[in-house]
Order: structure tokens, then sequence, then C-alpha cells
């Protein structure tokens, strides 16, 4: 979550959080980061901190990293990322995302589903 991609993000994450029905799993790396965000944005993301810390070297932690930012999607790491990330949601969450496949392979050019369209 303190990765430099999400920074900008936060403020609109926390909005997204603050939903009853949303609920995020979030780690980070650095001690300091609930620096990274504001008081009002720590209120909506109503944090619960555990420490998991795995003791192990972080090149290890980010291994899978590497392998992706360096060309995995051709090798199919990200396939079975994304397999491992579909069997831990819900039967009703794959129903979701699986409809949003088969909407978005029906068309390449469709740049996303309107809200209204799922419900």
């Amino acid at each position: 979550l303190d990765g430099p991609g999400l920074r900008s993000d936060l403020p609109l994450l926390s909005v997204l959080a603050a939903c009853p029905q949303v609920h995020l799993i979030a780690s980070v790396d650095h001690a300091l980061a609930p620096l990274l965000w504001d008081s009002a944005d720590a209120a909506r993301f109503r944090w619960q901190y555990i420490n998991a810390t795995t003791f192990q070297p972080y090149i290890t932690e980010t291994a899978g990293m590497q392998s992706v930012l360096m060309g995995a999607f051709k090798s199919g790491v990200v396939k079975a990322s994304a397999g491992t990330v579909l069997k831990s949601l819900t039967p009703k969450a794959r129903a979701v995302f699986r409809v949003l496949a088969e909407y978005l392979l029906e068309d390449e050019e469709c740049e996303g589903v309107a809200l209204a369209h799922l419900l």
C-alpha cells in the first residue's frame, strides 16, 4: 500500500474503504507508512494494524514481483496469481468477476462496465 504506484490514489481508495460493504486487506513495507494519509483518510480506512513481519530478506518477499516486472506476463505467472486471487474470493465475488470478464471479452475495445449495467 505504501508503494509509489498507489500513493496518489490513497484518498480515493479511502472513500471506497469507507463503504460498509467494502473490506480491504493491505500490507505496507515501511514502519512510517501511516504518515502517507491525513486524518480524514485514516478515519475512512479504519485500519486494524497487525504485525506480520516475516523476517525474510526483502528480496525474498518481492521475488514474485520482479518476475512480473521483467515480462512474466507471457510466462503464466500473472495467470497463476490471478487464479490464487480468484480462489480466495467468495462464490458471489467470483461470479461478479466472471460477468466482468465475459463482458470485456465480448468487445475487445470495451473500456469497462458501467455500474448500472452490473446492478
